[in-house]
């Protein structure tokens, strides 16, 4: 997030160049590692009692919490549109637009992936997704990775068999190297470099699978 960087200041710990109350006691520092449960026993014991006293740290515990869960959801779906049903329905209004573009967008028809509530910090990304692709009509797919980095997010149907499955990756040469998420996305890799042209063909391959629900290529140029 330009501008704003996770860090321990004599403020406390927060979002950089944002101002806390600091705890008498210095115990609001003890917060972030007391939300993910790496203190000790007897760290997160005094911290625990300390919160029934303190109205200060009881105020940072629920700014660390949101702030840790918000960096926790960034790291794991910024990359993968998850919110494909909203994002789906802004890209059908900015069609007009950018109906010029060579990056088509196509949506399979489906209830998944629905529900998820926004992120403040996340709208910013989903803008940038909105006018980055356009609509097909049957399912989304983003840019092409470069070669050398060419990875793959899937998202199969809840009721596809785990035979199935390993049979789809052996198919197209691929493994799990992440997931699934929360939301049932899994990041595939390849063994070997992919061209761009490769790439696409294996998406078009597992567009026509009938246990996936959404494919995209993903990479970092």
């Amino acid at each position: 997030m330009p501008g704003r960087s996770w860090e321990r200041s004599s403020k406390g710990w927060g979002w950089g160049g944002m101002s806390k109350i600091r705890c008498p006691e210095g115990m609001d520092l003890l917060l972030p590692w007391y939300v993910r449960g790496t203190l000790s026993e007897t760290e997160m014991e005094r911290v625990k009692k300390h919160l029934e006293e303190c109205p200060v740290c009881r105020e940072e515990l629920k700014r660390v919490a949101q702030e840790m869960e918000m960096i926790r959801g960034l790291d794991d779906e910024v990359e993968v549109p998850w919110t494909l049903d909203e994002l789906v329905k802004e890209e059908r209004r900015a069609r007009g637009l950018w109906h010029r573009l060579k990056d088509m967008v196509v949506v399979r028809p489906g209830p998944f992936l629905m529900g998820l509530a926004f992120q403040s910090a996340f709208c910013l990304v989903l803008i940038v997704l909105v006018f980055t692709y356009a609509n097909r009509g049957k399912y989304v797919t983003l840019s092409s990775p470069s070669a050398s980095k060419a990875q793959i997010v899937v998202v199969f149907d809840g009721n596809i068999k785990e035979k199935r499955l390993r049979e789809v990756l052996l198919e197209v040469g691929a493994t799990i190297v992440r997931g699934p998420s929360p939301q049932g996305v899994y990041k595939l890799g390849f063994g070997k470099p992919l061209t761009r042209e490769e790439v696409e063909k294996i998406v078009e391959k597992l567009k026509t699978e009938a246990g996936v629900r959404f494919v995209a290529p993903y990479g970092k140029e």
